[in-house]
This record gives C-alpha cells, structure tokens and sequence, in this order.
C-alpha cells in the first residue's frame, strides 16, 4: 500500500476543521430555534434564513480559504524532507563520511536525520575497519606467497608449473584485493584524468601472453575515446579482471575484443557461449558459477563491480550478438 503525503494528511485535516466549525454552527442554530414548528412554512424558512446568515456565508469562504491556506504551509511544512530524502538518495555507501544536514528542520524531522547520521556513522566505523582488516590480510599474505615460489625450486615438473601458476594467480588476486582497499580507502587520487587509450594499449599488451596459451586473440578498438576521471592503476586492474575472466570462461581459439569509447567508456567482448539471464545480474557477487563452468568467477568481478562503484561509474553485463557476453564499464569524464 503506497503511503499518503503527510502534506495531503495535514490539509484534509485542517479542512475538516473547518467543515466541523460549520457544522457545530449549524446544530447551535438548529437548537437555539428548536422550539419552532419547522413543519410550518414559517419555522422552516426561519431556520434556513439562519443557516445562510450565519454559517454559509462566513463558513463556506473559510472553508475555501483555510483549505488553500493549508495546501501551501503543508507544502511548505514538508518541502525541507523532501530534500533530505532526495539527498538521502544520492549516499553511496562506497564513499564514507557522507551525512545529512540537520539545519532549517522541524524539531521532529531533525531528530530522525540525526538518528540517521548516527546509524551511517556506525556503519563508517564498520566498513572502514573491514577494509583496513583486507588490506592488512593482503599485506601479510605477500612474504608467504613469495617464499612459496622460492620453495618451488626443488620440485620436479610438471607439479612444478602446475604450482607456481596456482601460486601466481593467488598473488595476482592478493595484489588486487590490496588495490581495492587502498582505491576504497581513498588511499590514491581518484581525480586523475586517465588515458584510456594507453591503459587498454598497456593492459592488452601485457596479457597478450596469457592469451595466446589459451590460442585467444586479443583485439583493440577506438571510437572517438575520451579521458575518464579515476586513477590509472584502478582502471587497469578492471580491464585486466575483465579480459582475464574472458580467458579463462570462454572456448579456445575465440577472439576477445576490448573497445575504448565511445567517451569514457570500455567495453570487452567476449565470443564465447554466453550467459544464462538468470545468473547474469549475480555475476558481480563473489565466486558466482558462470555458464557451464566448473569454477566461478572468483574475485574478479566482484573486484570491477567494487572498483567501479569507487570511481562513481556504471557497470553493465549484457548478452552478445550472435552469443557471448558484452561487459561495459562507463567512468565519470575528466573535468
């Protein structure tokens, strides 16, 4: 059931005032000419020449006024809610430190905003202490991996490679969940115009080799590009996630195309069998199982999704044309 507009509730309401006040009018007049017969022509007329006398002529534009009166200060009554609502809206929980202001409002509405601000100030607390434990976790997990690999040196093949490769990718994910916190954190500049161009030139570049050991072609477009506000690192480790995760979910021998534009905007398109709608809008949770795959999607897109949100961005997942799966990112543009 949708709820009624406190404006709307205050107005019926003083109009039922009003109405009560010509009512209560009208029953004194009744009584105090109560003694006549209004069966008789004369008694009746007497007791409608009252009513219009007394109670419609000064009733009826009271009414009218106090019900235009109660319109405009309800409205303007409730005009500073509307306000908090509409920014209350706009709180990313992303960003901490965001509260609602609690100047210009009724007693009663101030003390529930400040009730709100107290809530998100608690949940601050709480997301600021998660990603410090995550970063920390990160951290302390760098020393292990390496002495992991240097451990490695006297075991034969191929559990050898089968090792360091299951060693690298836990690094490469310990080194992104280390990126995200200090992106969440506001640890890095997140008002750098970036070079989308050179971040997809660079990032492409550099997992050409993983690419080729599953025989995918990479390919780069550009269409009327334009600089994007966030920070190169951040937006690197999302065009990395996205290809790496179309490696490794999509068929040998498909091509893999990443396109740069148009605006501040990237795209990767994958050639594979495509996502089932159904799970498409849950692929951004953690460790998500994708179409016809054993494995999830680890952290990878839930890694873009967080990232994207940090740089106030839009993150779409959609169905290919013929098949396959087109993830686009679109990023505030450099002011």
């Amino acid at each position: 059931m949708k709820p009624r507009s406190l404006a709307l509730q205050l107005s019926l309401r003083l109009l039922l005032a009003a109405v009560l006040v010509g009512v209560a009018e009208t029953l004194f007049i009744v009584w105090r000419y109560f003694g006549l017969d209004v069966f008789t022509d004369a008694g009746w007329t007497r007791i409608v020449e009252e009513v219009g006398e007394h109670v419609a002529r000064p009733v009826v534009p009271m009414i009218l006024v106090t019900g235009i009166v109660a319109i405009l200060v309800a409205r303007r009554a409730v005009r500073p809610l509307g306000r908090i609502a509409a920014l209350a809206r706009q709180i990313d929980w992303h960003r901490g430190g965001q509260r609602l202001p609690e100047e210009g409002l009724p007693a009663e509405a101030a003390e529930l905003v400040t009730a709100v601000n107290t809530a998100l100030g608690r949940l601050d607390r709480v997301l600021a202490e998660l990603r410090h434990f995550t970063a920390d976790v990160a951290h302390d997990l760098r020393t292990p991996l390496a002495a992991m690999t240097l451990d490695l040196d006297g075991v034969p093949e191929p559990v050898h490679g089968r090792l360091a490769a299951q060693i690298a990718a836990m690094a490469g994910r310990v080194e992104q969940l280390l990126a995200l916190a200090q992106v969440e954190a506001a640890a890095v500049s997140l008002d750098q115009a970036v070079d989308l161009v050179a971040v997809a030139r660079e990032t492409i570049t550099r997992l050409v080799p993983l690419a080729l050991e599953s025989d995918h072609l990479l390919g780069l477009e550009i269409e009327a590009p334009q600089p994007a506000r966030g920070h190169p690192g951040a937006v690197a480790m999302i065009l990395q996630n996205l290809i790496d995760n179309a490696i490794r979910h999509t068929p040998a021998g498909t091509p893999i195309d990443v396109q740069v534009g148009p605006g501040p905007v990237l795209t990767v398109t994958d050639h594979g069998p495509g996502i089932p709608s159904a799970i498409r809008a849950a692929l951004a949770e953690r460790f998500t199982p994708g179409a016809g795959q054993g494995a999830g999607t680890g952290l990878g897109l839930s890694v873009v999704a967080r990232t994207v949100a940090a740089l106030d961005g839009e993150l779409d997942i959609a169905e290919g044309q013929p098949a396959g799966t087109v993830v686009t990112v679109r990023l505030q543009p450099a002011s």
